[in-house]
């Protein structure tokens, strides 16, 4: 899935921690949730493994990754007050979050774009690092 990383030297150490927690979340057993849950989709995992390649940036700190229930995952980060959520639907639609406030997580915009709209999920960082 994420073996890429182990033949190309430029990825950069952001990356290689990213693919890293992918893996650990990949590599989930059925039932993982305590009730009977799929691993994550091995097609998603491939998407959000290209999603991470076309994000990778210092400015941002490392992703928590997590599966969610119906074996989709789900890529967070939170700086300075800022939170965005990128929900990997299926392999081809991200759902986002983006909120502010680190107490109340109050929402400023949600909704959803095709995986392939780079530049959106770009944007969505930028403004998490501008903080």
């Amino acid at each position: 899935m994420t073996d890429a990383r182990n033949h190309n030297p430029a990825y950069g150490d952001w990356l290689l921690q990213a693919l890293n927690r992918l893996d650990l979340v990949a590599g989930l057993p059925s039932g993982w949730d305590g009730e009977g849950g799929p691993p994550p989709n091995p097609e998603i995992v491939v998407s959000a493994a290209r999603l991470l390649q076309n994000l990778q940036r210092d400015d941002v700190p490392l992703p928590f990754i997590c599966p969610i229930a119906g074996g989709s995952l789900q890529i967070e980060w939170s700086s300075a007050g800022r939170h965005v959520e990128l929900e990997l639907v299926d392999q081809q639609t991200v759902a986002f979050l983006r909120a502010e406030n680190p107490t109340t997580e109050e929402t400023i915009e949600c909704g959803k774009y095709p995986i392939s709209d780079v530049k959106r999920s770009r944007e969505l960082l930028d403004w998490l690092a501008s903080a």
